[in-house]
C-alpha cells in the first residue's frame, strides 16, 4: 500500500524557531530603548555639567580680575611702605590661586564639553 508520512517534529521546531526569533525581536527592542534612554540622561548630565563651569569660569573670570586689581593697589601700596612684603606675597598668591581656579574650570568645562560631543558621535 501507499503510506503517507508527516514530519510532525518539523512543524513544532519551525514554531518554536519563530518564537524564539519573536522573543529575540523584543529584547533587541527593549535594549534600544533602554540604550537610548541612558544615553539621554548621559546628554543631560553632561549638559549640566558644562552649564556648571560656564557659571564656574564666568565667577572665575571676575574673581582673578578683582584680585588682579587688589595685587597691583597692593604693589602701590608696597612702594609707599603701607604694607609689608609678606602682605604683598599673600596677595600675589591669592591672584595666583583665583588665576589657577580659573585654568582649571576652563580645562574641566573643555572636557564636559568633549563627553557632551563624544556622546553625540562627533568629533570633538
Amino acid at each position: 500500500g501507499v503510506g503517507l508520512s508527516w514530519d510532525v517534529a518539523g512543524l513544532y521546531s519551525h514554531g518554536q524557531e519563530h518564537n524564539v526569533l519573536h522573543l529575540n525581536e523584543q529584547i533587541i527592542d527593549t535594549q534600544r530603548e533602554l540604550f537610548d534612554l541612558n544615553l539621554q540622561t548621559a546628554l543631560l548630565q553632561q549638559s549640566e555639567e558644562i552649564t556648571k563651569y560656564q557659571k564656574l569660569v564666568s565667577k572665575d573670570r571676575e574673581i582673578v580680575e578683582a584680585k588682579k586689581e587688589i595685587r597691583e593697589i597692593s604693589s602701590s601700596q608696597l612702594n609707599n611702605g603701607a604694607i609689608t612684603a609678606s602682605e604683598y606675597v599673600n596677595r600675589l598668591d591669592a591672584e595666583n590661586t583665583a588665576s589657577f581656579q580659573l585654568k582649571m574650570h576652563e580645562i574641566q568645562l573643555a572636557m564636559a564639553k568633549i563627553a557632551y560631543l563624544t556622546l553625540t558621535g562627533n568629533k570633538p
